[in-house]
């Protein structure tokens, strides 16, 4: 409590001077992964090393903040300008985090230039993703004799982005909390929901639009790598299929037979049984089952296309009609929105 109040005292001390432009602290750009963490560095220039103490808020974007440490403060270390005798105190108050670093000892940063501290941040996984904006503002810097205070802004970016995976088998599982839109994915050729479970089969059916609502669990098919979907604002419409998303959280399986998940095994790219025990990841997808049914693997059949431009692919026969979930009815015999020949065919 002592060496916080003695660098509140050295930061409202003697005079204020409007902030030379040589002195100033910044932030580089930087991205961050949806549901992730990483570090940034606060980087300190100084005209002639004078200065003892400082004081500054940071303001980022809604969904990313500051991790806290193991001792459930905020987790800030001390960079290269510091000196052993510099000590961090840090808070967060009406939306921002106010960072205050000083020496009782009035011991100066070492150095004109470098990292004088680092953040650990993280991001939710409902925050935005796209290019948004932080600031520094209110930044103090003390001499031993007078303060220094700019009030400007100092901005920099911060980009939070959604990865998913396409594993070698050029098929990937994935669910999030938030609606998705793989339109703009380079590499992502189709957006599946799952359809029909019959005769050891699952039906996959095309989302045409590639926008795909909040907790959908989906498989991707396209080239191996990561895929960087957008986040959505409104949901787009459309089936969420049959297939369970982990977006949750990781599920372990309490049963034998019973859940299925997307693989490469000896039978080729399907959902394989899981047994009790096995931990399916957040942000995954699973297959259940009734166990009676005894399948090690239940393979994959791309069927047709859902969404709002109800566009089919499914199947040779060009008479053949499905539901918007990919079920083949043949004639439909009650009112509804069907799919026939690449088509949306509304029966009254």
């Amino acid at each position: 409590m002592k060496k916080i109040l003695t660098m509140a005292l050295l930061l409202v001390s003697g005079l204020t001077l409007a902030q030379e432009t040589t002195d100033k602290l910044t932030i580089d750009d930087f991205t961050i992964k949806a549901g992730g963490t990483t570090t940034v560095d606060v980087k300190m220039t100084q005209n002639d090393a004078t200065y003892t103490a400082l004081q500054f808020e940071i303001y980022l974007p809604e969904g990313v903040g500051i991790a806290t440490n193991d001792k459930g403060k905020l987790d800030i270390t001390k960079g290269e300008m510091c000196e052993d005798t510099h000590s961090i105190s840090s808070r967060f108050n009406k939306g921002r985090y106010i960072v205050t670093i000083g020496s009782p000892d009035k011991d100066l940063f070492i150095g004109t230039e470098g990292v004088l501290c680092t953040l650990a941040l993280e991001a939710t996984d409902m925050v935005s993703t796209g290019e948004q904006e932080g600031f520094l503002r209110n930044i103090k810097l003390s001499k031993p004799t007078a303060t220094s205070n700019n009030t400007a802004e100092v901005p920099f970016g911060v980009s939070p982005y959604v990865e998913a995976k396409i594993a070698a088998s050029g098929y990937g599982s994935f669910s999030w909390p938030r609606a998705l839109d793989f339109s703009e994915c380079e590499g992502v050729e189709k957006v599946y929901v799952g359809g029909e479970d019959a005769n050891g089969k699952l039906k996959l059916v095309e989302v045409a639009s590639k926008q795909v609502s909040a907790a959908t669990g989906v498989i991707l098919k396209g080239t191996t790598g990561t895929v960087n979907p957008s986040t959505m604002e409104t949901e787009p419409a459309g089936d969420q299929g049959t297939l369970t998303p982990t977006c949750a959280g990781a599920y372990e399986v309490t049963a034998d037979n019973t859940i299925y998940v997307l693989k490469t095994g000896s039978k080729g790219t399907g959902f394989y049984v899981c047994q009790t025990g096995v931990v399916v990841p957040q942000y995954k997808v699973y297959l259940e089952r009734d166990a009676s049914q005894g399948a090690n693997m239940i393979s994959m059949e791309e069927a047709g296309t859902t969404g709002i431009d109800g566009v089919a692919v499914a199947d040779s026969e060009t008479e053949a009609m499905y539901t918007v979930s990919g079920v083949r009815v043949g004639k439909p015999t009650q009112k509804g929105i069907y799919v026939s020949e690449g088509k949306k065919v509304v029966i009254k």
